[in-house]
């Protein structure tokens, strides 16, 4: 990989891709829920998963046989760390 090489990766929650690696970091990387998210979505998201992306996150929990986390007191998934 020569330094002008992108590490590229892209939204489980939203689907864009987001440059990580040597002095950029666009995304998170959640490990409770072993997905990485770009980080508008882990920004917007700070008080859970909005209903809106509730799917997304299920279906992908789901794929990784992770269990569904209770609900934060607003009824959202918690987003996670």
């Amino acid at each position: 990989m020569s330094s002008g090489d992108k590490i590229m990766y892209s939204c489980d929650v939203c689907g864009s891709r987001h440059q990580m690696g040597p002095g950029r970091y666009d995304g998170k990387f959640i490990p409770a829920y072993k997905m990485q998210v770009c980080m508008p979505c882990f920004k917007m998201n700070w008080d859970g998963w909005a209903p809106i992306h509730e799917p997304k996150v299920i279906t992908h929990l789901n794929e990784k046989n992770i269990p569904i986390p209770a609900r934060n007191a607003a009824g959202w998934l918690p987003r996670g760390m």
